[in-house]
């Protein structure tokens, strides 16, 4: 029993312990970066652009890098500190949580220097402490979030979006309220920078409510269909706040609701009916520029007088998540 008890234990030992040994490697890449413009980093006997992403070893040593700018060549070393996996994983052993750390405490797979390395030229302390390489990643966000956008007064840029998520609030003649989500749509259109600022943005948009992200061959054994579709233009202005923009202008719309029912299983159809009108009201785009051109945002359309209805004066709305790609043209 004893010795059933002692295999046991091993065999825990073996599975439970040393997460950091097993799942770390021996090296990995971390993002280094810095302030000072056209610079290089020397990392061991290697040299890099930054920013870079650098491939370096686990010890428990500190990590000595030489950064090279236009100017001087500073010299840095960071700190090295416990890798998450060594600190939290270890302790899914439970009680053997005492051995798993025991195995990795002898380990140098055990540390790591953070994920990225921002090296400040506008600090004297050249000792990266993890406190520091907090504060830089901090920073990092900062730069991103704060990032003025390239745009100039004059510029012209090809707007092509992706409405992937559509919500609609429509009334179609004699129908009642209909509120539907769906998918796809598309959006072309043009952005004109009247100052470094504010754009004008003139966009034509066709959205649909498909139940699926791709559209597909029609299920035999749906026997009601009720699709919606919207096409408008809008004209808005936008104000550019780094990489958010938010715009408020008009839009008209071409709101179309479709009723079909047929047999089960059968393309027959028994019945159909359709309804369309024309609306005019507002658009509202909120745009955030994840990288280079590429942006994510909403547009909310709400429309408040109506043509081709017996009620002129009724709130509709669409909503719309977007994914966009901007390129410039002039």
């Amino acid at each position: 029993m004893k010795r059933h008890l002692v295999l046991v234990l091993i065999i825990l030992t073996t599975l439970l312990t040393s997460c950091s040994t097993v799942l770390n490697h021996k090296t990995y890449k971390v993002n280094i970066s810095s302030n000072a413009p056209n610079s290089k980093v020397r990392v061991y006997d290697s040299i890099y652009d930054l920013p870079s992403k650098v491939e370096v070893e686990r010890s428990k040593k500190e990590l000595e890098l030489e950064l090279i700018t236009e100017t001087e060549n500073l010299n840095y070393k960071v700190k090295p500190v416990w890798d998450p996996k060594f600190v939290f994983v270890n302790l899914s052993g439970f009680i053997l949580a005492p051995v798993n750390y025991a195995v990795d405490l002898t380990n140098p797979k055990r540390f790591y220097y953070r994920k990225s390395i921002f090296l400040d030229t506008n600090d004297t302390i050249r000792t990266i402490t993890p406190e520091r390489i907090t504060k830089g990643i901090e920073n990092g966000f900062k730069r991103y979030f704060s990032t003025e956008l390239s745009r100039q007064k004059g510029d012209l840029y090809v707007h092509l979006g992706l409405p992937f998520v559509n919500g609609f609030k429509f009334k179609p003649e004699l129908e009642g309220s209909v509120n539907i989500v769906g998918m796809m749509g598309f959006t072309a259109g043009l952005d004109y920078y009247h100052t470094n600022k504010q754009f004008l943005s003139l966009r034509l948009s066709a959205v649909e409510d498909y139940n699926n992200p791709v559209p597909i061959t029609e299920d035999p054994s749906e026997t009601l269909n009720m699709p919606l579709s919207s096409v408008f233009v809008s004209l808005s202005n936008n104000h550019q706040f780094n990489r958010f923009s938010v715009g408020y202008g008009v839009a008209f719309a071409r709101n179309m609701w479709e009723f079909v029912f047929k047999e089960e299983y059968q393309f027959i159809i028994m019945e159909t009916k359709k309804r369309a009108h024309s609306a005019i009201g507002l658009v509202i785009p909120v745009h955030f520029t994840v990288f280079d051109n590429f942006n994510i945002g909403a547009i909310y359309r709400p429309t408040f007088y109506t043509f081709g209805h017996s009620t002129k004066f009724q709130y509709e709305h669409l909503l719309s998540l977007e994914f966009s790609y901007k390129f410039k043209i002039r």
